[in-house]
């Protein structure tokens, strides 16, 4: 097969601003794959975050020398099956793998006469929604970067940084009043989460003073007896405490997630946590 590469440089309408990076252009390049006269054609869009870059992209091509001998069917299990040969090569330069992969399918269904779709076994009516990215910028350029994407049915909001809220209420309600639904869902989403978080944390700390109070009474006491007096009091009647309230017995209780929100550990795990110490 021949392979033919060239690069090309997008530049974006508005910059492309996210937490950790702001992009004004994409190099990106163009595969042209030729089998007996079928082109097959792929894209390989090199990114920063997983290793690769345009140089990255250059030095992958190189290394293609040679290894594109075959046809389609002999070639898309090499680059796609883990061990295979182009697999091996390609490991580190994932858009490239991508780029051979896309050329070389589009040359097989060129060859026989199907859409690609169908050699997956995929029903294009099922074709999930391609989604717009909204990254951070002043309100005059969100409302912009909304109004290009009004075909899109899914946007994607990049947040992460100061005034993401601001920037969410903008996109859903295009409010320009300050705070807005957008600012208080996401105000009664945080308190949830983190009310949640805090229960866990504080749950686990009741846990450990359990713990050192047992390991205490066990130096004063004696290890033995303080065992023997914990096994008592799990052979004794089981909690009549509701499910919903069983986390904070101090006895009983199937292990769940409710583990968790429990203010003291199963009388077992106590019992455990002695014979180690």
């Amino acid at each position: 097969m021949k392979l033919e590469v060239d690069s090309i440089s997008v530049k974006t309408t508005h910059a492309f601003k996210i937490s950790r990076s702001v992009r004004r252009s994409f190099e990106l390049f163009i595969f042209n794959l030729t089998h007996e006269g079928i082109a097959g054609l792929g894209e390989a869009a090199p990114q920063k975050y997983y290793g690769e870059s345009p140089d990255t992209v250059k030095e992958a091509v190189h290394a293609l020398r040679g290894k594109l001998d075959g046809t389609p069917d002999e070639l898309i299990p090499s680059l796609s099956d883990e061990g295979g040969e182009l697999h091996e090569l390609l490991a580190a330069h994932p858009s490239v793998r991508a780029a051979l992969d896309i050329a070389l399918w589009d040359i097989k269904g060129k060859i026989e006469d199907r859409p690609c779709y169908e050699f997956f076994g995929a029903n294009p009516s099922n074709t999930p929604l391609t989604s717009f990215t909204i990254g951070f910028d002043v309100p005059e350029v969100i409302d912009a970067k909304v109004d290009a994407a009004e075909k899109y049915k899914i946007l994607k909001v990049k947040v992460g940084l100061p005034g993401d809220i601001e920037l969410l209420d903008r996109v859903i309600l295009r409010n320009e009043q300050g705070y807005g639904l957008g600012y208080f869902g996401a105000v009664i989403l945080a308190q949830l989460v983190l009310g949640i978080l805090a229960s866990i944390i504080v749950m686990w700390v009741s846990r450990q003073r359990e713990y050192r109070a047992d390991a205490g009474s066990a130096r004063l006491n004696g290890r033995e007896p303080m065992i023997r007096a914990l096994a008592r009091l799990e052979r004794g009647q089981p909690s009549q405490l509701p499910e919903s309230m069983e986390a904070f017995g101090i006895a009983g209780g199937k292990r769940s997630m409710m583990h968790w929100f429990m203010s003291h550990p199963p009388i077992a795990d106590r019992i455990a946590a002695l014979q180690k110490a």
